[in-house]
């Protein structure tokens, strides 16, 4: 059939917008793929370049909405007219991170498939092809992330009003007290992470918090009297869910940021550097991070005793200005409440004079980030 003067003129003022209508009408995704090898790919323009850059927003807004046929065709469309910008821009964007959409991933690892299912169609550079297999592989267990995710919620709204305040109370004693963990256990035991892990767990069932309820002074008032009792296991729980969930979400951000790949390992999904210089420099990294925190450790224990909080309080009473930093509650329970601003001013005006105790985490090198069915 033949084409009219118009439709031909549209077909290439909006060529992704035409080829994902004409994908669209197509009965199936094998019907999909049968229509893009029948289509004739236009020279790249500038025009071309800012459509595709519109659809890869395009494509958010469907993997949001649960489109699947909409999200499908606009990836085989894309990725037809300019691969590699198109896989460029949805890497940058993060577009193709299950995190982004409530973990649920299994369309995304649809459409990544879809995307390498016409690559003998398209003009894409190998490590774009490459970052469609990772994505395809990490959606594996974008279930198990969707799960934790649900777990967290749970607990978070069960426990509501005293979650917060406990979770952050566990972490900072761990911190203080210099919590030691063992790398080689296993990776459902509590005991392998370190404290900057717990630190990122609790920083994320804080975002979850939020995301369900308006948060208020109110939820950090009561830490839970049964936390170390009978609702201890339940806080051990819902850390490790959320360390889970975190390792989950790293892998992403690798995959997008860094020349990393994932690859499905029986039930395991291993993610690894595909540049071993990028292995080095973590390595390096980690090595000169122990280095400096000897070194500060050595200088602290050198140069005296640390600065107490109880110093800091009786500091604080024999030269005033507690009326301003020192508040009264009256609810739920009576006490005296430091501000913020006391803490900040306190910090750096001890800073210079004398030492405080800190806790500084080292930093973390990866061989490689193994994901056991989460």
């Amino acid at each position: 059939m033949s084409q009219s003067p118009s439709d031909s003129e549209a077909r290439w003022k909006s060529p992704v917008s035409g080829l994902v209508a004409r994908l669209l009408a197509a009965k199936s995704q094998a019907a999909m793929v049968n229509t893009l090898r029948a289509e004739r790919r236009p020279e790249k323009t500038k025009a071309l370049t800012s459509e595709v850059k519109a659809h890869v927003s395009a494509l958010a807004g469907h993997l949001r909405s649960n489109r699947s046929r909409q999200a499908i065709a606009t990836m085989l469309a894309m990725v037809f007219l300019d691969a590699d910008y198109a896989i460029s821009c949805m890497r940058c964007d993060g577009v193709l991170r299950a995190s982004r959409y409530g973990y649920k991933g299994s369309l995304i690892g649809r459409v990544a498939k879809a995307g390498l299912g016409v690559r003998d169609l398209i003009s894409a550079s190998p490590d774009r092809i490459a970052w469609l297999e990772s994505v395809e592989a990490l959606s594996h267990i974008a279930g198990n992330a969707l799960s934790l995710h649900q777990d967290i919620e749970q607990a978070v709204t069960a426990h509501r009003t005293v979650v917060l305040e406990t979770v952050f109370v566990i972490v900072n004693t761990m911190l203080y007290r210099g919590w030691t963990n063992d790398p080689e256990a296993n990776s459902l035991d509590g005991q392998r992470y370190s404290s900057e892990e717990y630190a990122e767990a609790a920083s994320l069932i804080l975002r979850t918090f939020s995301a369900l309820f308006p948060i208020d002074d109110s939820y950090f008032n009561l830490v839970d009297p049964k936390a170390l009792g009978a609702n201890a296991v339940v806080y051990d729980r819902l850390l490790l869910a959320a360390i889970r969930l975190t390792k989950f979400m790293e892998a992403e951000l690798l995959l997008d940021g860094l020349p990393y790949r994932a690859d499905v390992e029986g039930q395991t999904v291993i993610v690894s550097s595909i540049d071993p210089n990028v292995e080095r420099s973590v390595r390096l990294g980690y090595i000169q991070g122990q280095g400096q925190a000897m070194i500060r450790f050595a200088h602290l224990h050198a140069t005296g005793t640390a600065l107490s909080i109880r110093d800091v309080i009786d500091q604080g009473f024999e030269r005033g200005g507690f009326d301003k930093m020192l508040e009264l509650v009256e609810h739920p329970v009576r006490r005296l409440r430091l501000t913020s601003a006391f803490l900040v001013a306190r910090t750096h005006a001890t800073a210079t004079g004398a030492n405080l105790r800190a806790h500084r985490g080292g930093g973390r090198a990866h061989r490689h980030l193994s994901l056991e069915a989460l």
